[in-house]
């Protein structure tokens, strides 16, 4: 089955572990970042550091992982104030 081993082939080079681990780089991304705790963020960060080589990416992605946490608590306590100032 020639066709099925090219697929087999194909699939598997898609989605090699150097491959998945590109894909890490979208999950810096605030959208996803705050979907997690920060042990599963900074487990991403290492392995865009090591893939991409970039200097001092931990001590920025903290910061950053802590000012969308900030940012996401306030936006949540402001809808929570505006529903029971509009259920009054």
């Amino acid at each position: 089955m020639p066709y099925l081993d090219s697929v087999i082939y194909s699939l598997e080079s898609r989605f090699s572990a150097e491959s998945k681990q590109c894909f890490s780089l979208f999950l810096l991304y605030p959208k996803h970042m705050i979907q997690m705790n920060e042990k599963e963020y900074m487990k991403h960060v290492e392995d865009v550091k090591t893939l991409y080589n970039v200097e001092n990416l931990e001590a920025a992605a903290a910061t950053w992982f802590e000012m969308w946490r900030e940012i996401r608590s306030y936006t949540v306590e402001l809808e929570r104030t505006s529903r029971n100032a509009q259920a009054r």
